[in-house]
């Protein structure tokens, strides 16, 4: 209240004409004090404030509202319409009828345009004002475009978390401190098998594999402990067709991060990869058994070449049906069969010589097919399943027959009351690189030999082990466990691979895949005549590096009439070599040396002695030597142990070609 202004006005009846003069005064003083103070808010509002026509002409409006609207002065406005302004003309009308209904509109989002054609989002109010001569809309603009940003960045923000988690790989879950699931994204359905509904509200615990359930619930409760903290586990979990799982979890407490409130938890399905490696690690092991084993088949191929030479000659000296002959003989049965599973080491070690031929399978199938019958017996029915078209594989003979051979018996043992044994053949054409089984496969054309029964079958770790050497299933005495360790061997050092598939009591299936040549098949080679006369006077130069070895060589062919000159390794049969002046017939070598091995000493001792002759003797092949290149050259070549007998025999064929 002003100060001139009395508090109680006195009635007007009761006033002169000098108080009623300074009534009116002060009526007037107060009107201007209410008119200046409604300006000074209007002009100095932060809010944009207008005054405008029913029909949109603007009549009145701030500093404020003019700059949101892109004028440069309030006074720039007058005459110009608000329609102007707003995007879609339609809701000036629409305005309208809300304001001449409601008689004030508050809260109103519309989009408007600058007068330089920039866009700003307003928080619009108007109040109808009628109680003048001409009715007028009052209004104001509030400018929310930076909050719309904001929000639409914030919208946008959330859109682009929700679709990164929607359509991650990873499933994502959501749980409380309990477990129990409060969301879950859409990638859990393929890795657990079950939608989201029937996911949310259930607890995590209640699918894990029993063996890991108090692994996991201690690991649970430890990160529970760690605020913010995340711990990784390697985890079976139950798919919903029944099946286990193994999973790779995540998880991370953001319990007390307040925009989570939960535990996140990433799954990744890691089944494939877990069986991927188990496979890669398998393969490692075969490899690495498969090198032990070839390196122990060298070294017992010496020792057994001793006791089977000398084992021969005690035999020529002892009378027959004495009881040290007798005993000699099982000295030499004895040895012959450590020989045998020898040569099943080498088999499975892929170090064995091989003389490769180009044949057709389906030939060979059904010239075995008979054999095979009466190996399996008669209450096994055999059905050969012959595939058109095949290409021609290059492998050695008879050690294809062995795969099927061992395969089939292997077949017979499962099926001990009978069955049924099929061995088909057809072509496979793998048009690039993959992995199967840990192992890499290269592309190209194969022929297939599946040989399948319908027997006790296998469980998967009995199917893991099956081609690790000694390891068998059969009472003790049954079997020594090499049969299939040979065949997985003799696949891969022909360059082919093999796989197997099996359930238990569903039967067992063996897949090869050799690669297949177009060449024509190769002749069979018409057997030597035998050879009568085994004695010699020929000079030979004998290399051998076990002394024991070597020992016994030397009195094998002094025994025949040969004259040897003996050396222990490669420098010394070079000097041997250089200082004889005469003919050296034949050269027989170890392959396997130190320092020179028997093919580089062979090629630098025919530089001094063209007329020689080699006979190359080994326990084993590796690929340092590449024996199968030996036989394919048609180089002599005899594999240790060998008898008394096999030797001369080798010898005089070598010497008597012409």
């Amino acid at each position: 209240m002003d100060e001139g202004l009395p508090d109680r006005v006195p009635h007007p009846s009761s006033l002169s004409v000098d108080a009623l003069r300074d009534r009116l005064d002060h009526a007037e003083r107060a009107q201007r004090f209410a008119e200046s103070s409604y300006r000074l808010l209007f002009e100095r509002s932060l809010a944009g404030v207008y005054r405008a026509t029913l029909d949109g002409r603007i009549v009145d409006l701030n500093e404020s509202c003019a700059h949101m609207l892109g004028y440069s002065k309030p006074g720039e406005a007058n005459g110009h319409i608000l329609q102007e302004t707003i995007l879609d003309p339609g809701d000036f009308e629409r305005l309208l009828n809300l304001v001449r209904e409601r008689k004030s509109v508050s809260n109103l989002e519309l989009e408007l345009r600058r007068r330089d054609g920039q866009r700003l989002c307003a928080l619009m109010g108007v109040s109808l004002i009628e109680n003048v001569r001409d009715p007028v809309i009052e209004g104001t603009l509030i400018d929310i475009t930076e909050r719309k940003q904001a929000e639409e960045a914030l919208r946008r923000s959330e859109e682009r978390f929700r679709t990164l988690v929607e359509k991650s790989s990873d499933a994502i879950s959501l749980v409380d401190g309990s477990g129990k699931v409060l969301y879950s994204s859409h990638a859990v359905s393929p890795i657990f098998g079950y939608s989201l509904e029937e996911r949310v509200g259930k607890n995590i615990f209640e699918f894990l594999h029993p063996e890991e359930s108090a692994q996991v619930l201690h690991t649970f409760q430890k990160l529970l402990a760690q605020p913010y903290g995340s711990v990784s586990i390697q985890l079976r979990y139950r798919h919903k067709d029944g099946s286990w799982r193994w999973i790779e979890a995540l998880g991370t407490n953001l319990l007390e991060d307040p925009s989570v409130e939960a535990v996140a938890i990433n799954y990744r399905d890691i089944t494939d990869r877990r069986q991927l490696m188990e496979q890669l690690f398998l393969a490692q092991k075969m490899e690495a058994v498969g090198r032990l084993a070839g390196g122990v088949a060298h070294d017992f191929n010496n020792l057994l070449t001793a006791i089977l030479g000398y084992s021969d000659m005690a035999l020529e000296k002892l009378p027959r049906g004495s009881a040290l002959s007798r005993y000699t003989s099982e000295i030499k049965k004895a040895g012959e069969r450590a020989a045998s599973l020898t040569r099943q080491l080498l088999a499975f070690s892929r170090l064995q010589v091989m003389a490769p031929r180009v044949l057709d399978l389906n030939v060979v199938i059904e010239e075995m097919s008979r054999m095979l019958r009466r190996v399996i017996g008669e209450d096994i029915v055999l059905t050969t399943l012959p595939g058109a078209g095949l290409k021609r594989v290059k492998v050695d003979p008879s050690q294809i027959e062995q795969v099927i051979l061992n395969l089939a018996v292997n077949a017979r043992d499962a099926m001990p009351e009978g069955g049924e044994l099929r061995i088909g053949t057809s072509s496979v054409q793998f048009a690039e690189d993959f992995i199967a089984e840990g192992v890499r496969v290269q592309s190209g054309s194969y022929v297939a030999v599946e040989v399948t029964d319908s027997g006790c079958g296998m469980d998967s770790e009995t199917r893991a082990r099956v081609f690790e050497p000694f390891f068998t299933t059969k009472e003790k005495g049954k079997g020594t466990g090499l049969g299939l360790s040979t065949v997985y061997g003799i696949v891969k050092q022909s360059g082919g691979y093999i796989w197997v598939s099996s359930e238990p009591q569903r039967g067992t299936t063996f897949k090869i895949y050799l690669p297949g040549v177009d060449e024509a098949p190769t002749p069979a080679r018409p057997p030597k005549a035998p050879v009568q006369l085994l004695q010699g006077s020929e000079t030979i130069l004998l290399v051998e590096d076990e002394g024991n070895v070597r020992e016994l060589l030397c009195q094998m062919l002094r025994s025949k009439g040969y004259e040897v000159l003996e050396a222990a390794q490669g420098e010394e049969a070079l000097r041997l070599g250089k200082s004889c002046t005469k003919p050296i017939h034949l050269i027989i070598t170890d392959m396997v040396m130190p320092q020179m091995n028997g093919r580089e000493l062979a090629r630098r001792l025919r530089t001094l002695h063209p007329e020689s002759k080699v006979l190359c003797m080994t326990g084993y092949a590796g690929n340092k030597i590449g024996s199968t290149d030996v036989l394919e050259k048609d180089a002599a070549f005899i594999h240790k142990p060998f008898s008394a007998e096999a030797l001369s025999q080798k010898i005089r064929s070598i010497l008597d070609q012409t």
